[in-house]
């Protein structure tokens, strides 16, 4: 016998609900089915898996939707909602913003230097992450840097599928256990120019995890162990000569 389910209605806030869209896109859905297939696994913290289903048929008015959980964990959310000072409609929206909905399928990002004319790329393209330097008052790349897997760090034979690709992943044989990363919409990633603007580094949540130098042939990347295919690991001494000073 199924256990008994309970329905509570959210408003959709307006932060996930641009995001889904994006990713409804890519994925060639609705943004409902798109957020549907989010709560079927949907962690709260550490503490239970909050075993949502969304109703079927489009997000209402006002992006209202209303889901539907067993009895028992609708219980754990007023517990938890309760601890967070707030109702439980208020306490999903909370969790929403923060939640599965807002990781990055794919990211696009670019900055240009203000005098050296070079300009800077990053693209994520949901298997690996890569940031390109462009050749002065030029957008063709003149280097490029590997940034991060997305996809669990491939084995040689597992590669040769991405071979073709403009973006390969690094092997796992080259990387270190923190190389496969997830992006999500809050996350904080910056460019960082040295002064003369022939350099150009990525930081995520205040970390520079790669950097390009003109003239260099591969970027320096952190979660590489050795030098291999994406190139060599992130040297602190050069990072230092060049954003330093």
């Amino acid at each position: 016998m199924s256990a008994e389910r309970k329905t509570l209605t959210i408003y959709v806030p307006d932060l996930v609900w641009a995001e889904l869209k994006k990713q409804a896109i890519i994925s060639n859905q609705d943004a409902s089915d798109v957020f549907g297939s989010y709560l079927q696994d949907w962690q709260v913290g550490n503490h239970f898996n909050l075993g949502l289903k969304s109703k079927k048929g489009a997000l209402g008015p006002g992006r209202k939707r209303s889901l539907m959980l067993t009895a028992e964990r609708l219980d754990d959310l007023r517990r938890e909602a309760r601890l967070a000072g707030c109702s439980v409609s208020q306490f999903v929206r909370k969790l929403l913003i923060h939640g599965i909905p807002l990781i990055r399928l794919a990211y696009q990002a670019s900055d240009a230097h203000p005098y050296s004319g070079r300009q800077a790329y990053f693209e994520d393209d949901g298997v690996s992450a890569w940031l390109y330097l462009s050749r002065p008052d030029s957008g063709q790349a003149g280097a490029s840097g590997w940034v991060y897997n997305r996809i669990p760090d491939p084995s040689d034979e597992e590669l040769r599928r991405y071979l073709g690709n403009k973006q390969v992943p690094a092997g796992a044989e080259y990387v270190d256990d923190q190389a496969q990363r997830t992006l999500y919409l809050d996350t904080d990633l910056r460019f960082v120019w040295n002064f003369p603007g022939d350099a150009v580094a990525v930081l995520l949540d205040g970390q520079p995890l790669v950097y390009v130098i003109a003239g260099h042939p591969h970027g320096y990347s952190r979660h590489l162990i050795k030098p291999g295919p994406c190139g060599p690991p992130f040297d602190e001494a050069l990072f230092s000569k060049h954003f330093r000073k």
